[in-house]
């Protein structure tokens, strides 16, 4: 009986030591990333703003020369506060300031097409409001193939980072997406990152911001989760892109 204690107390100080070993590792791992994403606090968008896309209508076939018409309620376009971003089919962000002109879409090729816009704050972060954000699915001159989305199915919309950044020491990348007939949460569907490889999830529809990013090219994969945890096909709801800080 005297022997046994002093091999449980050698087996108690090894699985210790393993323990604490795996935590170290998991700490440092942590403290590696060579950057940080944290909740962007933002005002609440008053419940007055409204935006829709007037031309193209739904389903319309459409010259390869396309200009989007839209109306704006409650708030004014201007490059100082809120303006407007589109996305033709799964492309990248075409910032829009002017209330008075339309986006002038060229040389689209033949068949379905999409655009999804919305309204965004001085950040370029979406005001998150089923009335600041419209979608038109329409045909480049004839009517045929598949159109992309689904209206009623979830769907994600990757907002910004989109293109290239010029950043001073004390500034950050600001990361934001647009999310319909989906709500985020541990037991609901999630949005997953992938950042130059690292990997993690938001449970929580808010705008982020990337801290501490370093010189060059990055990329930027997002996908959503349902609650199963399995990948949702369509509705562009995975997305790739690459943006650069300088």
């Amino acid at each position: 009986m005297k022997n046994q204690f002093p091999i449980l107390s050698v087996f108690l100080l090894v699985a210790f030591t393993i323990l604490l070993s795996g935590c170290q590792k998991k700490q440092e791992r942590g403290n590696g990333l060579p950057f940080t994403i944290e909740v962007f606090a933002v005002d609440p968008a008053p419940l007055n703003k409204a935006f829709k896309i007037v031309t193209p209508k739904p389903e319309e076939v459409v010259g390869d020369d396309v200009e989007v018409y839209f109306s704006a309620a409650g708030f004014d376009i201007s490059e100082d506060r809120f303006h407007l971003h589109f996305i033709l089919d799964d492309g990248e962000v075409i910032e829009h300031t002017d209330s008075n002109s339309p986006v002038k879409l060229e040389n689209l090729s033949n068949g379905p097409h999409i655009i999804r816009a919305f309204a965004v704050d001085e950040n370029h972060l979406s005001i998150k409001s089923s009335r600041t954000f419209d979608m038109v699915q329409f045909y480049v001159k004839e009517a045929v193939g598949n159109m992309h989305i689904d209206n009623s199915a979830p769907m994600l919309l990757l907002n910004v980072p989109s293109g290239t950044y010029d950043l001073g020491e004390s500034e950050s990348v600001k990361l934001d997406f647009w999310l319909s007939n989906a709500q985020l949460g541990i037991f609901d569907y999630k949005v997953k990152y992938s950042l130059d490889g690292h990997e993690g999830e938001f449970e929580l529809w808010k705008s982020f911001e990337i801290k501490n990013l370093s010189k060059g090219k990055h990329k930027l994969i997002l996908d959503l989760i349902d609650p199963n945890g399995k990948p949702v096909l369509g509705n562009f709801n995975h997305t790739i892109r690459t943006f650069v800080v300088k």
